[in-house]
């Protein structure tokens, strides 16, 4: 056996099987030198296209792969075997079923060559991943407009690349720290050197970051967020170039000053409203104290008159004192219903635990000679207990069946049925306070009296509003307010349903609160 024959039975052990596909081909030329075909001298354990490898022994080439000659791989065997040059490449072979990347490399080998095939499919389609991945996040840092930069500290000199923040890249390469300084805006200046100093001394994990503004054009300026940390060190371990990642922030600059124009003008209205407040608790404290009882004083005072010297007045003049006194006493009552009103945030206590059947009742009490003089039938459902002000409650359940009386039918007999449900609120529930799939605990209470025109259901919880005229009805137009009001204090809201002839039902909303 000669060294030839030697040297190709020592190679299938040298190989191995970490290459998955290995051929020892063997040049074969024509009478003038030129090759024409490869003959297979070898091909190691793995298999090629699905052939057994022991099935190349002595095949041509070009026999077993027609496209050899058409792709190119022919020629550069004949290349290599003539220059003696090492040469390699990677292809994707995309047809048979198969979809894989293969690295080809082929070395001259005595009068042939070695071809070695190897699968990088999952090496290659990583890295295809990886530039997709590269190629996504390019785009997003377009879209914010950030720019990396180099900047060498010793000599203040800037390598941009990768500029999508309105700089010119290739006027910006070796932009001088001075150049630079010159383009930011003069008041801003010393906290951006102070950022460049600030390197000089900084560790490995610091990073340090600044806002400035730069020259856009002679009237305008844009504004910059950079952000950066030490890149690389002397071998001393003295810090000689920095990594700068500067993002254009004109968006955000303009965001941030329309909030703060809206904080400055929110700031101006919570100062008049607050000077409102304080108005509007002053003026309750003189109708609480000095108007009321400066009422109470002038009824006595005409009383006195009425009492002692009625035998010195006519009778029309004793009849338009009583009727001073009457208009005195509906303005007592105004005025006490508009100070309960008024006083109705500062009524607020501590929140309890309240059963809602039990407010009810209480209220019930309350008209219960009423009740039972005009025959009227009440019926009150299971209720369960909300957190709440009892005393606020109190107030506006009494209002809400002080109505349901008030407003009966003279020649029917009047039923008031109060009743409880759990619901979630959609869009059905019409209310400027209302949210979409909130649990609500809903009271309502229904009553067959003479309803409600539809055009006044939008007013009917207005303060003062009144439906029917005084000589009728008395009242000040203000209870159903202070329902409202109340309602929002418990962070729920009140809505109506009525039909003139046929009845109103009242529903309070309560936000559901889990135990």
């Amino acid at each position: 056996m000669d060294k030839r024959e030697d040297s190709l039975n020592m190679l299938p052990d040298l190989i191995g099987s970490s290459l998955h596909a290995t051929i020892i081909a063997v040049a074969l030329p024509d009478k003038q030198g030129k090759i024409n075909d490869f003959r297979y001298e070898f091909a190691n354990g793995q298999e090629l296209r699905s052939i057994p490898s022991a099935d190349f022994k002595n095949k041509l080439i070009v026999e077993q792969f027609a496209q050899a000659k058409s792709n190119g791989l022919f020629e550069r065997c004949i290349n290599v075997i003539e220059t003696g040059r090492y040469w390699q490449n990677d292809f994707q072979y995309n047809r048979d079923g198969l979809d894989v990347w293969v690295r080809v490399s082929i070395d001259k080998f005595q009068k042939g060559c070695i071809l070695s095939f190897t699968d990088i499919s999952r090496q290659k389609r990583s890295e295809l991943d990886l530039i997709n991945k590269f190629e996504s996040l390019t785009k997003i840092l377009q879209t914010l407009s950030i720019t990396t930069s180099i900047m060498e500290l010793k000599n203040g000199l800037f390598n941009f690349f990768d500029c999508q923040t309105g700089f010119d890249s290739e006027k910006m390469k070796c932009v001088s720290h001075e150049v630079f300084l010159g383009s930011v805006y003069p008041p801003d200046r010393e906290i951006v050197e102070k950022y460049f100093n600030f390197f000089i001394t900084a560790k490995d994990d610091q990073v340090f970051d600044v806002e400035y503004r730069s020259m856009k054009d002679s009237e305008n300026w844009d504004w910059h967020h950079a952000c950066g940390k030490v890149l690389q060190r002397s071998h001393d371990g003295i810090s000689t170039h920095i990594l700068n990642v500067t993002q254009t922030i004109n968006g955000l600059k303009r965001t941030e000053e329309q909030i703060n124009k809206l904080n400055t003008a929110l700031f101006l209205k919570d100062r008049e409203l607050e000077s409102m407040n304080s108005e509007m608790k002053t003026f309750h404290h003189i109708t609480a104290k000095d108007y009321s009882e400066t009422l109470r004083n002038l009824y006595t005072n005409l009383e006195f008159i009425i009492t002692n010297d009625a035998r010195n007045l006519s009778n029309p003049g004793r009849a338009n004192i009583r009727r001073a006194q009457s208009a005195i006493q509906k303005m007592k009552l105004l005025t006490d219903d508009l100070t309960s009103y008024t006083a109705l945030n500062e009524t607020k206590s501590r929140q309890q635990n309240i059963r809602l059947s039990a407010v009810w009742q209480e209220a019930i009490r309350d008209f219960s000679t009423t009740i039972e003089e005009l025959n009227i039938s009440i019926s009150v459902e299971e209720m369960p207990s909300i957190s709440g002000f009892p005393l606020l409650l109190s107030v506006a359940f009494h209002h809400l069946l002080e109505n349901a009386i008030k407003f009966r039918k003279q020649d029917t007999g009047h039923a008031v049925t109060i009743g409880y449900r759990q619901i979630v609120t959609e869009t059905t529930v019409q209310s400027t306070f209302s949210q979409n799939d909130v649990m609500y605990d809903v009271v309502s209470i229904t009553d067959n009296g003479v309803g409600i025109p539809k055009e006044n259901l939008d007013n009917i919880f207005d303060l003062f509003f009144r439906l029917h005229d005084k000589t009728k009805y008395k009242g000040s137009g203000i209870g159903l307010a202070v329902v409202k009001k109340v309602m929002i204090i418990h962070g729920g809201f009140v809505t109506v349903d009525s039909e003139p002839g046929i009845g109103s039902s009242f529903h309070c909303f309560f936000p559901h609160r889990n135990e």
